[in-house]
């Protein structure tokens, strides 16, 4: 039975659209102060050309981590806890606006580090709220599940015998948190949003040595933290396609050996290249620069994480065809 309070947020705009529509706004926003600033050089246009990309990019960001993960559980996520994140980003976003806009009409200087802080702000509010927002919808639903398991077999139990035997068992609620889509989703999700805070803040933002065709160049550090999302992205789109091509259900233990596989891969490959990078700037890490010999463990994990990914598919085309 829905509350009061559900009943009202059912006729509110949906929190996804909520992000998007704030998206549009930064957007239509920033393209109006760079009309503005065309025209009259006015300051506070300026300003607020340098801050609105900092809420554009993180309520897109939320906006697509929101659908896509509607998408694969295939059903909508509490809505009490996605207007809390729609609306208390949006109080941040508006908040940092209205102190740009208060320092340009006084002539005073934008605080520093004004659009950095907000990114981080939103980025931290709306993951916190939004890990809440699917561990909440996962109770919820395990909850509803549970009930109509006990409605069920209270109705067979009070139907008479010859009947019972032309009942269907019910059917019980798929575990999408345990779902591998969801597993390697959601950590693919982390790394990329963590690499674009570390790569957009300005205090977060890291200079790492990276050796290419036998030179050494500096990149943001955030770079190499999103991609770290690859592997986990990759295995994610391959599980997706196999329970929507094929229906697969896979077992939780062979998806949580898969996951573990991994991460350690991608952690040992991180801890390769820190040990080289700690010393880039010597004389002898110029002459020996990392090469592809020195990822052999990661090299090896990464394999054996494809070969546990063999194996869970193995099994779960077992259990689909017995």
């Amino acid at each position: 039975m829905k509350t009061p309070a559900e009943d009202v947020f059912r006729n509110w705009p949906a929190p996804g659209r909520l992000l998007r529509e704030s998206a549009f706004v930064c957007l239509v926003g920033a393209w109006l102060c760079i009309i503005v600033t065309a025209r009259t050089q006015a300051l506070w246009a300026r300003e607020m050309i340098s801050y609105l990309p900092s809420p554009l990019l993180a309520f897109a960001l939320l906006y697509l981590e929101y659908k896509v993960v509607e998408l694969v559980l295939k059903r909508e996520l509490d809505r009490r806890w996605g207007y809390a994140q729609a609306l208390g980003c949006m109080v941040i976003s508006l908040y940092g606006a209205l102190a740009v806009l208060g320092a340009a009409s006084n002539e005073q200087q934008i605080p520093t580090g004004l659009s950095e802080r907000t990114l981080l702000l939103l980025c931290i509010l709306g993951e916190a709220v939004f890990v809440g927002n699917v561990i909440a919808t996962y109770k919820s639903q395990e909850a509803a599940g549970a009930a109509a398991i006990g409605m069920s077999s209270a109705t067979v139990a009070q139907a008479p015998a010859h009947a019972r035997s032309l009942t269907a068992a019910p059917s019980l609620t798929s575990d999408w948190l345990n779902s591998p889509v969801a597993i390697f989703g959601i950590s693919a999700a982390f790394f990329a949003i963590m690499g674009s805070v570390f790569a957009r803040v300005g205090f977060l933002t890291t200079e790492v040595p990276v050796g290419w065709n036998g030179a050494t160049t500096q990149v943001s550090a955030g770079y190499l933290c999103a991609s770290t999302s690859l592997p986990f992205a990759v295995f994610a789109a391959a599980y997706l396609l196999l329970e929507l091509r094929f229906h697969m259900s896979f077992a939780l233990n062979a998806t949580r050996i898969h996951f573990v596989c991994t991460l350690l891969a991608v952690l040992e490959a991180i801890h390769v290249y820190m040990g080289w990078a700690a010393t880039w700037a010597s004389t002898s890490s110029l002459k020996n620069p990392v090469t592809i010999g020195d990822f052999g463990g990661a090299l090896a994990l990464g394999a054996l994480a494809c070969g546990c990914f063999v194996w869970n598919v193995v099994l779960a085309n077992r259990l689909r065809l017995s």
